[in-house]
C-alpha cells in the first residue's frame, strides 16, 4: 500500500511539473511582447487612442484634415504631434474646432474615431 501511494504521489509530481508554460513565448495578441497593442496617436500634444469602433465610419460634419502620420513606432507610446503606434505612416488625421474629445483617421474603406482617454 506505502508502494502504491508513493507511486500515485511521483506521477503526479511529474504530470504537474509536465504542465509548465515556456517563459517569454506566449504572445496570446499575436503581437510580440514589447509592442503597443492599441492605436494611438499624438496630435495637439494629447494622446488620442482608438477605441474599437470600426474602420468604416463617415466622418461627421466640421472636421478638417489636420495632417498626417510623420513616424509609428509600436514600441514606444508617441511622444510627438503627429507620431503615432500601430496606424501607418501617411494615414490622414481630422480634427474639430468644436470637439477636442475624438479626432478621426483615415482609413481605405472610412474613418476610424481615436479619443482621449478618460
Amino acid at each position: 500500500m506505502k508502494k502504491l501511494n508513493l507511486l500515485i504521489f511521483i506521477i503526479g509530481i511529474m504530470l504537474l511539473t509536465a504542465c509548465k508554460n515556456g517563459v517569454g513565448t506566449n504572445t496570446p495578441t499575436g503581437y510580440t511582447g514589447n509592442e503597443i497593442e492599441q492605436p494611438q496617436l499624438m496630435y495637439n500634444d494629447k494622446i488620442y487612442y482608438y477605441q474599437a469602433t470600426g474602420f468604416d465610419e463617415e466622418l461627421p460634419e466640421g472636421y478638417i484634415k489636420a495632417g498626417t502620420i510623420k513616424h509609428v513606432d509600436n514600441e514606444n507610446p508617441p511622444s510627438e504631434n503627429f507620431n503615432g503606434a500601430r496606424v501607418d505612416t501617411g494615414q490622414e488625421i481630422y480634427s474639430s474646432d468644436s470637439d477636442y474629445a475624438m479626432v478621426y483617421v483615415a482609413y481605405g474603406s472610412g474613418y476610424a474615431r481615436f479619443s482621449l482617454k478618460e
